[in-house]
């Protein structure tokens, strides 16, 4: 070995021991320096977070207390929920922080109001939150503990402030809740990163984890104690910076600080080998340093060598410098480019080195220019990538994570640190994905990639439209996809809003096309169709009568009859009685029940049969400020919500819409039949009365003269005498003929009630119908009741027997059987339910049954509405059915129809019958009355003229026939105590019987007065009593009904007969015929 070479040993060694002792020491105050460094990092990041989070929790609270001086206190204590919830949606407006919601707690901890509105919330009692103990025990609002919401699932962090009148008493308490980890909390804090693992971490002294990276690990008490050093001596009070190992074993760097006015405690901490790597660096460059060194030593031993070889170092130093900054990006490149230029011109050289230190020159020129367009490049597409609204999230072939866009982020509130690699399994742990069983990528089919390209995904109530693309690398060959996401749940629920509302439509047009079926059908047809549009089970529908106390139950949907298993099922429901399904009516406003098995203050359950009720909705119908109808749904699988309740509502209003205008056009044309009938009716009265008034002066004298021709038949002429009885019987039927038409020409709507015996009038009815009635139609009655009564009118009965008879008449065509029967029946407590719930007692039964077509269900669930009628056209109005229903409402009573289609029909009418037999007015059969008195007898009808002057001669009177009410009068002005009585036709020319008489009084007030008319309908009680009138008798009046009443005027006036003598004499027979 040469000195030279001796020499050039020591020296490198001499060179290498003094190199790395002192980088030994170098590296010891590196660590040092180091440590302080991280510790003072470490220091500055809890110091920073705790200021933070104490100002952020000190804001919160002071938000809070706004919220709640904000509210009206008029509204707090009569706990007007509407003007509440509407208050605290304006005060989200101002403080977004709280975008889990914000509600109130009255001082037991009930929930009875909040914002978003979560009805099946309200009521739920809160009392054990420790934010609500708290707050009622301190008397002021704090910041709660954190917990995870039921609702959301997420850490959740509530600020209260306590409620109090305007004397300072509590009223409750008001919590303003917040998600703990959104940007607007301590989602910030939670992000922060200390080098490449360290992390930020808080807990509180009972050891519960608040914040952490780790989603695991929060709101736990996951590190017991002597675990970690560090958290017990932090809860002791220690606050600083302090090497610990924490509770998986890693030795950490940390710093301790508390929050101020919390027991919240700080964390920031960086793992030691972490933060001790560029110790390691050091000592690989301090290493790779002497190794150069020692090199370089070595070659000192030819100075030609390193001359030639300086240049080329530089260079190469440059450019690994180059190499360095270019792989962190063109931001790095651009800070150490004029320093590579720098270095560059201090290399000297004419040869092969200047041309490549030349070439450098332009290659950093060139490279900078390129860097700067791929880092704009990069900058926009990231940009671009992370404004589109929809999720987009780049899979590979297994279906982990290459990249997402923010709005992805934020779904999956995930950093793109956290999720790049990760399966996209892993950042949701419940629910089903959208790739669950569609792989990003298929195998290949036929040298092509097979995706699904379109599907849709629902996840957290929201509705995502998938779109899948495939991600090919530069040969084409598939290595993942990009998945589209876009949101389109409000499209989703248009849509579905539109279909509900098209659903509505189809049923208003199919309800207002539906003329020709009952009240009953349509409502029940408008049920069927709220219950389709709700997706409902079950359903009803009540009516409300005028005061809202009763509820009639009017319809059930078809589900609800078949699975009710209740028997006799009332129609009327007291609603102070009902239970949760007449609160409707009670709160005036629509209820949802969600849980129909969750307790509930309204509930009364329901009887045995009824079926089950899982979940429950009630609309109220308004008509004008009054609730008409209450419609009910329930057993739908999804809860109900104001979808439901709307679409419900508006479908029942537009049907009592639809159905009050159908009961105004078919009032309006009952109304214009009724005129019809009343003019018709008015004309038949005229005409009767005409008639009547002619055929009963034959009447009177056929009568008249009859009986007088059998007064005077000798006992012997037995033969004669049966013809004249039988001609007199004849007239008398005659007589009761004519006022049987009179009195149906005079029918009127109301009739004064009194007690009638029902059977002559049935009778009287039946002979009429028989008259009537074609021969082919055979007639059979069973009158079993001769003497009961009823309170009503004969007019009434009347027209029960003849509108009963004429609409079974009708049914059989002309041809068949009509069958009438009348007896007493005793309806019990059992029999009415039966008799549509007519009160138990006594009644009188009519029946009428024919043989006719009959009539199918359908047409019998219409018989008794107005108008309705299956006659042809012309041939009946559809009233005749309806009048007599009404009658026997009115009477209280119940008529009941039994009919099949080709069998007939039966209609039982039971009428209230008088428990005790009044007395009715008879008059006592006897002969006529026989007397002595001066008569006047004035008749334009000479015939009959000449017959009243001969019957009353019979009877004993003396009698001056007139036949004008003009001689009559002359006669009378003449000799007015002349006369004792005055017997006068009501219808002659000139004078009437009426306007004589006044005259005759004006001349003798005292003088009785007897009118005779065929025909009383202008002849009223007030008309007798103007007139002086004492009596009007219905013409034809046998002698011995004209005898009873003469007598009666007589004896009405005691100073007539001593008259009656004194004038007898002074009689002038001047224009005065006696017959």
């Amino acid at each position: 070995m040469t000195l030279r070479t001796k020499t050039s040993l020591i020296l490198t060694v001499t060179i290498l021991c003094a190199y790395s002792v002192t980088g030994a020491f170098y590296l010891l105050h590196l660590r040092n320096s180091l440590r302080a460094s991280v510790f003072s990092g470490l220091s500055s990041i809890t110091s920073t977070s705790a200021r933070a989070a104490a100002k952020f929790m000190e804001d919160r609270l002071n938000e809070a207390q706004v919220v709640a001086h904000s509210l009206s206190r008029a509204a707090l204590e009569t706990r007007d929920t509407a003007a509440v919830e509407r208050q605290l949606q304006a005060m989200l407006g101002f403080f977004p922080s709280f975008e889990n919601g914000v509600f109130l707690l009255d001082m037991e901890g009930t929930l009875w109001v909040d914002y978003p509105a979560h009805p099946e919330t309200r009521g739920s009692s809160l009392a054990h939150r420790e934010y609500f103990q708290r707050t009622v025990s301190e008397m002021r609002g704090i910041v709660g503990k954190p917990y995870v919401s039921l609702r959301t699932g997420q850490p959740v962090l509530t600020f209260t402030s306590l409620l109090k009148d305007a004397s300072g008493k509590p009223l409750g308490v008001l919590g303003c809740s917040m998600r703990l980890f959104s940007r607007d909390a301590l989602g910030g804090l939670r992000e922060t990163k200390i080098g490449r693992t360290g992390y930020v971490y808080a807990f509180d002294t009972t050891r519960m984890m608040i914040l952490h990276p780790e989603d695991e690990r929060v709101l736990k008490w996951d590190v017991l104690p002597g675990v970690n050093i560090l958290w017990d001596e932090a809860l002791e009070g220690f606050e600083g910076e302090k090497e610990t190992v924490n509770s998986r074993g890693i030795t950490m760097l940390a710093s301790v600080r508390r929050i101020p006015s919390t027991d919240w405690i700080f964390v920031a901490q960086q793992p030691i080998r972490e933060a001790y790597a560029p110790i390691a660096q050091a000592a690989f460059r301090l290493t790779t340093s002497v190794l150069v060194f020692l090199l370089a030593v070595i070659g000192l031993s030819t100075l030609v060598i390193r001359r030639i070889t300086a240049p080329l170092m530089k260079l190469r130093s440059v450019a690994l410098n180059i190499g360095d900054s270019v792989a962190g990006g063109a931001a790095p490149f651009m800070g150490v480019a004029e320093a590579l230029e720098a270095d560059l011109a201090q290399i000297r050289g004419g040869d092969e080195v200047g041309v490549m230190v030349h070439a450098f020159h332009e290659m950093c020129e060139k490279l900078g220019g390129a860097l700067r367009s791929l880092d704009s490049a990069a900058r926009d597409w990231i940009r671009t990538f992370d404004s589109v609204p929809d999720m987009i999230v780049i899979l590979d072939r297994e279906n982990r994570i290459l990249r997402l866009n923010r709005a992805a982020m934020d779904f999956f509130e995930k950093g793109s640190l956290e999720s790049v690699g990760k399966s996209i399994h892993e950042l949701m742990s419940g629910g089903e994905m959208w790739v669950y069983g569609c792989p990003a990528v298929e195998p290949v089919q036929n040298g092509q990639i097979v995706f699904k390209r379109d599907k849709e995904w629902a996840h957290g109530g929201r509705v995502f439209h998938v779109t899948i693309s495939p991600l090919l690398d530069e040969a084409g060959s598939g290595v993942g996809a990009v998945h589209v996401l876009s949101d389109i749940t409000e499209r989703k629920r248009a849509e579905e809003i539109l279909r509900l509302n098209e659903m509505r439509l189809e049923a208003l047009l199919s309800i207002s096309q539906m003329a020709d079926f009952s009240p009953h059908r349509v409502a029940s047809f408008a049920l069927e169709q709220g219950v389709r549009l709700t997706g409902s089970e079950v359903g009803y529908l009540a009516f409300a009568n005028e005061d809202e106390s009763q509820l009639k139950m009017y319809a059930w949907s078809e589900k609800s009859m078949e699975q009710c298993a209740i028997v006799d099922k009332p129609l009327i429901y007291e609603v102070e009685k009902t239970g949760l399904w007449g609160e409707a009516i009670r709160q005036r406003k629509a209820v949802i029940t969600n849980d129909y098995r969750a307790p509930n203050p309204f509930k009364k359950g329901y009887p045995e049969g009824h079926v089950e009720i899982l979940r429950h909705m009630s609309v109220p119908i308004f008509d004008g400020g009054r609730i008409v109808v209450v419609a009910g749904v329930g057993n739908k699988e999804q809860p109900y919500d104001e979808s439901d309740q709307r679409q419900l509502t508006l479908l029942m209003d537009a049907m009592w819409r639809i159905l009050q205008r159908r009961n105004a056009e078919e009032e309006k044309e009952r109304l214009q039949i009724q005129l019809y009938q009343a003019q018709k009716m008015e004309a038949i009265g005229t005409l009767a009365g005409g008639i009547a008034h002619d055929f009963n002066n034959i009447l009177a004298a056929i009568m008249g003269y009859t009986e007088m021709a059998l007064g005077g038949l000798p006992p012997e002429s037995s033969h004669a005498r049966s013809d004249l009885e039988q001609v007199l019987t004849a007239a008398r039927r005659a007589r009761d003929l004519v006022k049987q038409i009179l009195a149906f020409s005079r029918q009127k709507d109301q009739q004064e009630k009194h007690p009638v015996m029902v059977a002559p009038v049935i009778k009287e009815a039946l002979k009429m119908l028989r008259a009537s009635l074609p021969t082919t139609i055979a007639m059979e009655w069973n009158i079993s009741c001769e003497t009961e009564t009823v309170m009503s009118d004969p007019t009434q009965i009347h027209q029960i027997v003849f509108n009963l008879c004429t609409n079974a008449a009708h049914a059989m065509n002309d041809r068949g059987t009509l069958t009438v029967s009348l007896s007493p029946v005793e309806v019990g407590a059992e029999s009415s339910r039966l008799l549509q719930q007519i009160r138990p007692g006594s009644y009188i039964h009519l029946s009428v049954r024919d043989t006719g077509h009959g009539m199918s269900p359908s047409v019998m669930e219409r018989i008794f509405e107005p108008y309705f009628t299956t006659k042809d056209k012309g041939k009946g109005t559809g009233l005749g059915l309806a009048v007599v229903h009404g009658i026997v409402k009115r009477h209280e009573g119940a008529i009941i129809v039994e009919s099949e289609p080709g069998k007939g029909a039966r209609f039982d009418v039971y009428l209230p019958r008088l428990e005790t037999q009044e007395k009715l007015d008879q008059e006592p059969a006897c002969g006529p009355s026989r007397g002595t008195g001066r008569i006047l007898f004035v008749d334009d009808e000479e015939m009959i003229a000449d017959l009243g002057g001969k019957l009353l001669r019979r009877l004993g009177y003396r009698v001056k026939s007139a036949t004008s009410s003009r001689e009559a009068l002359d006669l009378f002005r003449s000799g007015p105590e002349a006369f004792d009585l005055l017997i006068s036709d009501f219808t002659m020319p000139g004078l009437t019987g009426v306007e004589l008489a006044k005259e005759v009084h004006r001349i003798r007030p005292e003088l009785p007065v007897i009118v005779c008319t065929g025909y009383s309908e202008k002849m009223t009680e007030d008309g007798m009593a103007e007139g002086g009138i004492f009596a009007l008798a219905m013409k034809p009046l046998s002698h011995e009904e004209l005898g009873r009443l003469i007598k009666a005027a007589l004896e009405s006036t005691p100073t007539g007969i001593a008259r009656r003598a004194q004038a007898s004499q002074e009689i002038r027979p001047e224009n005065v015929s006696e017959v």
